[in-house]
């Protein structure tokens, strides 16, 4: 479980969201002015023009898209299609790439779209087969530029979102209220967001809404319960470990306890130390070879069940399994030797004399 949770974390998701923030005004309010506010901080090192939406912090228009070049007839129920403004620039900022085609830009006809790799899938193309075709909703036909890697920018639980890039006129209405979206450097973040807080009282009126997030920690928040699952498990296998140590160490001290007679009389008769050690370890060693046989099904099923909850998944490896088995084949061994080899290098005489 530990080893699917740090792959949704650093798993390449496509972009990059490190030490990226956007800070939003929502109302009558032109934000173009505090471009050149927020780029002179000195916590921040790169500003992007007030023409775009934050990818994770914000869902912008979602489209409803039922026919395509190569459809015999539209479909009954559109797939929904998220749309977000995007030129070269947004692209380079989110470190998003081009698998084909070419980006977008200030001339680009308001026609002209770029479209995420599963949505070129789902719609029956490679990237390459996408360059040139038609999407033709009802409203409008876009003609495909470029198609882009898949960014995973929602929660690892849901799949890869269909996603549009467009820009010009038909985005208009969405370009005048977008956001800022920045860089700042490794550790100032709480700095920033007071100084973008104090950017706003000071500049914005007080009938707007002031939105500023660390797309990071939005992302982060996406892994909250896995977080608290993670130290959940954490305590409990402690606990399951260290009682099965003590479990193990007492039961073989018990039974040496109860056995001192018989290894007793198995020393008279010649056996040695190696002898009464591997009597021991062949039964709990037997018996620990039936405990994984049948916990080890068990883990999987329940694990494998857990996993097929998220998109993106790593595989169940066995080594994990067979490291688990040595580890505690490891512990009874120890747990034993210590024991037995105290028990078995008694004096027999006095043994059976005592019991």
């Amino acid at each position: 479980m530990n080893q699917q949770l740090d792959y949704l974390r650093h798993r390449d998701l496509g972009m990059e969201f490190h030490n990226k923030g956007s800070f939003s005004v929502r109302g009558d309010f032109n934000m173009s002015p505090l471009v050149e506010k927020v780029k002179n901080l000195p916590m921040v090192t790169e500003v992007l023009p007030n023409d775009y939406y934050s990818m994770i912090t914000q869902l912008t228009a979602i489209g409803q898209w039922d026919n395509w070049d190569g459809l015999d007839t539209p479909l009954k129920t559109p797939i929904p299609v998220n749309l977000y403004l995007g030129k070269e620039d947004f692209f380079r900022y989110y470190g998003i790439t081009l698998l084909a085609g070419e980006w977008l830009n200030d001339f680009s006809p308001y026609e002209d779209i770029i479209i995420n790799e599963s949505l070129a899938r789902r719609m029956g193309w490679s990237p390459q087969e996408a360059i040139g075709k038609h999407i033709i909703p009802s409203y409008i036909t876009y003609t495909i530029i470029g198609v882009v890697k898949d960014c995973h920018y929602v929660a690892p639980t849901l799949p890869v979102p269909n996603t549009g890039f467009v820009v010009g006129e038909e985005m208009g209405l969405m370009q005048r209220s977008a956001g800022i979206l920045f860089k700042y450097k490794e550790g100032t973040w709480n700095k920033c967001r007071q100084a973008l807080e104090a950017i706003y009282r000071k500049e914005c009126p007080p009938n707007t809404i002031l939105h500023i997030d660390s797309e990071e920690e939005v992302y982060n928040n996406y892994l909250h319960s896995e977080d608290m699952l993670t130290h959940l498990l954490s305590f409990a296998s402690l606990v399951c470990m260290l009682t099965a140590m003590f479990g193990i160490y007492s039961l073989v001290t018990l039974t040496c306890e109860q056995r001192r007679k018989e290894i007793a009389i198995r020393k008279v008769n010649g056996a040695t130390v190696w002898n009464i050690l591997f009597l021991f370890f062949r039964e709990y060693l037997g018996m620990l070879c039936l405990a994984a046989v049948l916990a080890f099904p068990i883990t999987y099923v329940i694990i494998k069940y857990w996993i097929e909850n998220y998109v993106r998944q790593v595989s169940i490896n066995p080594l994990s399994f067979i490291l688990i088995f040595i580890g505690m084949a490891l512990v009874v061994i120890v747990g034993i030797s210590w024991r037995v080899w105290k028990a078995a290098n008694e004096n027999p005489a006095e043994v059976i004399k005592n019991e």
